[in-house]
């Protein structure tokens, strides 16, 4: 979801305000982003992704 739209539902004044307010509520951002980059990168060079995969132990 948008903080730009949910700050305008919840009427406050600037979208920092929502996001400082509500951010612990987005725990996944990074899952979400490094999963959106692993399938574009698949996509573009399929032997990509399972070199940025790769566990630090292997």
């Amino acid at each position: 979801m948008s903080v730009v739209a949910v700050s305008r539902w919840l009427g406050h004044s600037r979208p920092e305000i929502t996001y400082r307010v509500y951010a612990y509520l987005k725990p996944d951002d990074e899952l979400a982003t490094r999963a959106a980059m692993a399938d574009l990168l698949s996509k573009i060079n399929p032997d990509v992704y399972p070199l940025c995969t790769r566990k630090t132990s292997e």
